[in-house]
């Protein structure tokens, strides 16, 4: 037997343990009827404001009796995290609920069925034609195993996130910034609204850096965004979403900083055995050390070029992700 050989037998070997693993976590979490407790909790977040656009209407996704309503009939009774019985605020753009309009004319987990199915599908293909647009050859199957594979993208896969959109949001900004389309680039980052604490680092950097072509990009599309957004929700539905981002800000309902992994988590944790005065001064002192680390790493590239852009993409997301 050859070395090659050897080698794909182990790969084989590694990829079929994982999947077998994924299989009986999935299917004893199934056994114990956790639908919506773990498996999916994110995806029957989403579903339930499907089921408010469907039936009362897109000004009313931000309304707390009526995320409370349909909640309440699909979590657990013991998942209820706030007082008021609400579980998931809906902390996205209007125009991102779209879809899930869709997904809500299904049952809850015929739809997260077909959800799933979607997620990979898309997440596959991606990648393969990003590879090979990119490289100029097809990717190899044992790096797209690894990346299917991997805990992230399952748990992604199990909770029902939404994720695929950053991951071709991000990958098509790459893809044009490597290609010597700015504007197109720009066009692209504005997927990166669906969660918009991702342009904290991003937005500065690409000011700083004069980068008119891109921001221009970002600008229009973004715009067209907010506008289609403002157009689905009108007044009240902006004033909602207003109030329910301040409330999630003080830390109520959803927001659990202790599965985070960034510098908040850590001075939390680290707060917690040792008072609040050390955890905070953790937090502050990690954070601070990821800005000037960012801000070292990306003085080295003194001319802005399209490879240099996608350096500075990646070092500034990581540190995003930290802070």
């Amino acid at each position: 037997m050859t070395e090659t050989s050897k080698t794909k037998i182990l790969n084989l070997a590694l990829f079929g343990a994982i999947f077998l693993f994924y299989v009986l976590y999935f299917g004893i979490d199934v056994l114990k009827d956790n639908f919506c407790g773990n498996t999916a909790v994110d995806y029957c977040a989403y579903w339930s404001v499907g089921q408010i656009i469907n039936e009362q209407g897109f000004d009313q996704i931000y309304n707390f009796d009526s995320l409370q309503h349909y909640q309440q009939q699909i979590y657990p009774k013991t998942f209820t995290i706030s007082k008021d019985g609400l579980i998931f605020p809906f902390l996205y753009l209007p125009i991102f609920a779209l879809p899930f309009s869709l997904f809500a004319l299904f049952s809850i987990s015929g739809g997260y069925v077909l959800y799933s199915i979607f997620n990979v599908g898309v997440s596959i293909w991606y990648l393969n034609f990003f590879f090979k647009n990119v490289t100029k050859r097809p990717i190899d199957s044992k790096y797209l195993m690894f990346a299917i594979f991997s805990i992230p993208f399952f748990q992604n896969l199990l909770l029902g996130q939404v994720n695929v959109l950053l991951l071709v949001a991000v990958g098509e900004f790459v893809r044009n910034e490597l290609a010597g389309k700015p504007t197109k680039a720009g066009v692209w980052l504005s997927g990166l609204l669906l969660k918009p604490q991702t342009l904290i680092l991003l937005l500065p950097y690409y000011l700083f850096k004069r980068r008119w072509d891109l921001l221009l990009g970002f600008s229009l599309s973004g715009g067209v965004m907010l506008l289609a957004s403002y157009l689905l929700v009108g007044n009240m539905g902006v004033a909602n979403l207003a109030d329910m981002v301040t409330v999630t800000s003080l830390g109520k309902h959803t927001t659990n900083p202790f599965v985070m992994m960034n510098f908040r988590m850590a001075g939390l944790t680290v707060g917690s055995f040792l008072g609040n005065t050390v955890g905070s001064l953790s937090f502050w002192i990690g954070s601070i050390c990821a800005i000037l680390l960012t801000y070292i790493l990306l003085r080295r590239t003194k001319k802005y070029s399209s490879t240099g852009g996608v350096n500075a993409l990646l070092v500034l997301l990581t540190s995003t992700m930290l802070l």
